[in-house]
Formats: structure tokens, C-alpha cells, sequence
């Protein structure tokens, strides 16, 4: 395995207090066995340092939060911090509606590609705002509200995927550059024709 943190260019911060990269990457190392860091992000949560470790553990690729000052792995987010989360990312000062754990998102889903589980909060808030704030990464990942819906469905309608409104690759909108471009050989002979010699 390639020691990628002996790799990361030291940086300096205004707090000396923080813990080596060293120290998450051998709990990760504890708790999987040999793992590959893919990258490694210092960042800031509810006003305390925290790494963002992205790693590949056997053939899976996982996320994982630790403290930045101890260098101890943390738990996910909880129900109450996730709540907390999405109400700093939403400046309107509205109730929460309800939250809901995701541990799977369906095919379709306006929470899609994105990582699981999640909290989905929605707020009682005329836009109907959802805010979908990941567990691992203590982060929020999506918003969504009803304008969104609206661009979603007009966008499943210009890619014409009913389902997963990702894939752009329809039967019927293959041929469509060729059918775009063919009128354009034609133009150059008439054009040619037009102008002779």
C-alpha cells in the first residue's frame, strides 16, 4: 500500500492543536484492516476541525468523519445534528415539518447519486423545502423544493428517462445529431450550385 499521507504537502494552521492525519488513517486501518486513502479533507463542523476521509476497504468505498484535535473516528450524525445542519443551511426561520432517516434511496428519487444513509428534513416553509443532509459526511447534500420539481420533470422530459432521469442515451435521441447535421451536405451542394465556377 502506498503511504499517501507521507504525500500530503504540510500545512499550516492557525490551531497547532490539531492531530496528524496519521492517527485517523490507523483507527480506519484498525477497524478495516489495510485500507487506501482516496482523499482526506479538513473542515470545519458546528465550529469544531473534523477530517473527511474518503477510502477504499476491500472493494467498497467508504466516508468517514474523525475528530481533527484527537484524531478519533466519530459517529455519524445524529437525528438532533443533522436537524441542526439543515437549519443553518436554510435562512428562512420555519419549523421543521418532520425528518425522516434514508437508508435507500428508489430509483427515481429526488435523492439520487448521492451519499447514504442521509436525513431528509423538510421544513414547513411554502416552497415545501426539503434539505437532505448526510449521515457520514456531516454535510448537507441536496436541497429540494418545489421549483426544483418542476425542473426535474421538465429535464426527465428533455432526456426522455422516465425513471432514473439520469441517462441521456434514449433510443430516440441517439439519431437526433445526425439528423441535426444532415441537411448540412445538402446546403453545400446547393450553395455550390448557386455560385458556379
Amino acid at each position: 500500500m502506498r503511504d499517501l499521507v507521507s504525500e500530503l504537502v504540510p500545512l499550516s494552521f492557525a490551531d497547532d492543536s490539531l492531530s496528524s492525519p496519521r492517527a485517523v488513517v490507523s483507527a480506519l486501518s484498525e477497524r478495516h484492516g489495510e485500507v487506501d486513502l482516496h482523499s482526506l479533507e479538513l473542515r470545519s463542523l458546528f465550529d469544531e476541525p473534523i477530517y473527511e476521509v474518503t477510502y477504499y476497504a476491500g472493494n467498497e468505498t467508504h466516508v468517514a468523519i474523525a475528530d481533527a484535535r484527537t484524531g478519533g473516528l466519530r459517529q455519524p450524525l445524529a437525528e438532533k445534528e443533522a436537524v441542526r445542519l439543515a437549519r443553518a443551511d436554510f435562512t428562512p426561520d420555519v419549523p421543521v415539518r418532520r425528518v425522516d432517516r434514508l437508508d435507500t434511496a428508489p430509483e427515481g428519487s429526488e435523492y439520487r447519486g448521492v451519499t447514504l444513509p442521509a436525513y431528509r428534513v423538510v421544513f414547513d416553509h411554502p416552497s415545501d423545502t426539503r434539505i437532505y443532509v448526510s449521515a457520514d459526511r456531516a454535510r448537507v447534500e441536496a436541497r429540494r423544493n418545489n421549483t426544483w420539481r418542476w425542473f426535474d420533470g421538465l429535464w426527465m422530459l428533455h432526456i426522455m428517462d422516465y425513471d432514473a432521469r439520469s441517462d441521456f442515451n434514449h433510443l430516440l435521441c441517439r439519431p437526433s445529431p445526425s439528423l441535426v447535421l444532415s441537411p448540412s451536405p445538402a446546403d453545400f451542394c446547393l450553395e455550390a450550385s448557386r455560385h458556379p465556377g
